[in-house]
């Protein structure tokens, strides 16, 4: 299934936040965090910085979305947004 972040964060008006690509924010926040497959993460991580869209199997995509359902440092705004993009892959 394809994941694809190629999109804008949006504020609570709808409004695009400036520098808010889903997918380079979302890969970035994968590598800092300090627990997993650091291999593993940092080659989806990799892929998604560049290419802003990802190709993964079923581990992966569960892998990618616990990252995301979680608790963590990053924002209800932003991750919300990038859980329901991830999920939409599932569809």
């Amino acid at each position: 299934m394809k994941i694809d972040l190629d999109h804008d964060i949006k504020n609570l008006n709808g409004e695009i936040l400036k520098d808010s690509n889903m997918a380079v924010i979302a890969a970035n926040y994968m590598v800092a965090r300090p627990d997993g497959n650091a291999i593993k993460i940092l080659e989806i991580a990799q892929k998604l910085n560049k290419d802003k869209k990802i190709e993964v199997d079923t581990s992966d995509y569960n892998l990618i979305k616990e990252i995301f359902e979680k608790e963590g440092s990053m924002n209800i705004l932003a991750r919300g947004q990038i859980l329901k993009q991830i999920m939409e892959a599932k569809k």
